[in-house]
């Protein structure tokens, strides 16, 4: 009686094992506990039942899923995009830098121009960091301007410099999804301290 009983229990395990192979079916899966796994929503692209217009008198009735922001919405993180991701005025000139320097902010740009951009420029912005130490000789412009001391990058409007990290140039790939808005114009302000410590 123990023995067939085990046998049964040996049985049963294998058979869930068996069952559990990750096999393909085409009965859906099972779900114990519905979790998220499972909940009313409306599938980018489809049919909404849901009547718009009853709700409100401007909106279509079209029963789209997908609906027009209401006029005025502003995505998460855009109105620092807006107000400081402009570095030229109407005429097209480069504008200067907007943000109001303090300890902070200078502090904020040298973290960042650390972490972001002496790889290349070096921590004083002489042009060469580790990436061109070590790079082939011949694998790509081995001149890298100097940030602190080169007459033309000193003479560049505090815009300029921003929009050279927004697009990039020559070598230097654009930056824009990297470093976020503030922390472009604080860099600037790094670079204007780098150039400040050396007297023309």
């Amino acid at each position: 009686m123990r023995q067939s009983s085990f046998g049964l229990v040996l049985a049963s395990c294998l058979l869930a094992l068996v069952s559990c192979r990750g096999g393909l079916s085409k009965y859906p899966p099972v779900h114990l506990v519905d979790d998220m796994d499972v909940q009313l929503k409306v599938k980018t692209q489809s049919r909404s039942a849901f009547d718009f217009a009853a709700w409100n008198a401007e909106a279509p009735a079209d029963h789209m899923g997908m609906r027009v922001p209401p006029l005025g919405t502003i995505a998460h993180g855009s109105l620092e995009r807006m107000a400081l991701g402009v570095y030229k005025d109407a005429a097209g000139g480069f504008i200067d830098n907007p943000v109001t320097l303090t300890a902070e902010v200078m502090a904020r740009g040298q973290e960042r121009y650390d972490i972001t951009c002496a790889v290349c420029h070096d921590r004083a912005g002489s042009g060469q960091g580790l990436v061109m130490q070590r790079a082939p000789a011949g694998s790509f412009n081995p001149k890298m301007p100097d940030l602190a001391t080169e007459q033309r990058i000193r003479d560049m409007k505090d815009g300029e410099l921003y929009s050279i990290i927004v697009e990039g140039k020559a070598t230097m790939p654009a930056y824009v999804r990297q470093i976020k808005p503030s922390d472009r114009w604080a860099i600037v302000h790094y670079l204007r301290a780098l150039q400040h410590r050396i007297k023309n």
